[in-house]
């Protein structure tokens, strides 16, 4: 099931936007954010729904309003590679391109704001600050981008493991009270599958499981669910990571981002 291409109609709702001041479209003017506002409309996606297909038409692009999105490529071979994820505030689609390079799945139950994406253009050509905006954040998520692949490329798969279960932590505010969990925890949430996380860190489903449970017995962790990981020591965990508090903030590029311009405020419990 395919999430259809936004039309224009009554618009939507942006104060009440709970990812107001973190998305791409905060950087608009006043007249930016009318246009955007008439192109735009809120999706509810459910769990594995297709949002944009991979090499499909682009015909929309959007803002992860709720939820988490999963960026995916299929291989020579047919195997569906997991490469990112997307996440609350964060952009995704290809402007200026018909066609989409990768494929976008809802990880969970998800809430995107879509833009028509040729009315999304011709904001961009009319009001720069967006422009700017765009560049700036496609600029720092390709720098990221390198740093991560040197950085899970250096780590064994028990570090990549535990980097994975850090950042998803610091991600708990933005996901827990959806799914019935108390963001006071410090709890993991995985977005995806074990056979999808296998892909995304390069490693076998069987080696995942493992890795989870020695982190439990150890008292690292504690297993609520299949998906869910309440982190009991967290110094040990970063320890186990062999990676710094430093490294996990190339796992929130837009975060960064905002903090990088004027009049944008980190949001707290981002990573």
């Amino acid at each position: 099931m395919t999430a259809g291409n936004a039309v224009p109609g009554e618009g939507v709702q942006c104060e009440h936007c709970a990812v107001r001041s973190r998305a791409l479209c905060a950087s608009a003017g006043h007249e930016g954010q009318r246009e955007l506002r008439r192109w735009s409309r809120i999706r509810r996606v459910a769990a594995d729904e297709t949002v944009l297909p991979e090499h499909g038409e682009s015909g929309f692009v959007g803002t992860v309003v709720a939820g988490a999105l999963r960026q995916v490529k299929t291989m020579p071979d047919g195997r569906e590679q997991v490469v990112g994820l997307v996440f609350p505030g964060e952009f995704f689609g290809r402007p200026f391109r018909a066609r989409t390079d990768f494929g976008y799945e809802a990880a969970i139950d998800s809430e995107i704001c879509v833009t028509e994406r040729l009315a999304f253009e011709a904001v961009l050509r009319r009001h720069p600050e967006v422009e700017h905006q765009l560049l700036l954040q496609t600029m720092n998520e390709l720098a990221a981008a390198r740093e991560r692949s040197l950085l899970l490329g250096s780590l064994d798969t028990l570090e990549r493991v535990a980097t994975y279960l850090l950042v998803m932590s610091a991600r708990r505010e933005q996901m827990l009270s959806r799914i019935g969990q108390d963001p006071r925890l410090e709890v993991a949430a995985s977005l995806i599958s074990r056979r999808d996380l296998a892909s995304y860190l390069g490693t076998t489903i069987e080696t995942i499981s493992r890795h989870v449970h020695h982190l439990s017995r150890g008292g690292v962790i504690r297993i609520i669910d299949s998906s869910h990981f309440e982190v009991l020591d967290h110094q040990r965990l970063l320890a186990i990571s062999g990676v710094t508090h430093d490294d996990l903030r190339l796992f929130d590029v837009v975060g960064e981002s905002a903090a990088a311009e004027p009049g944008h405020a980190r949001p707290a419990g981002a990573a």
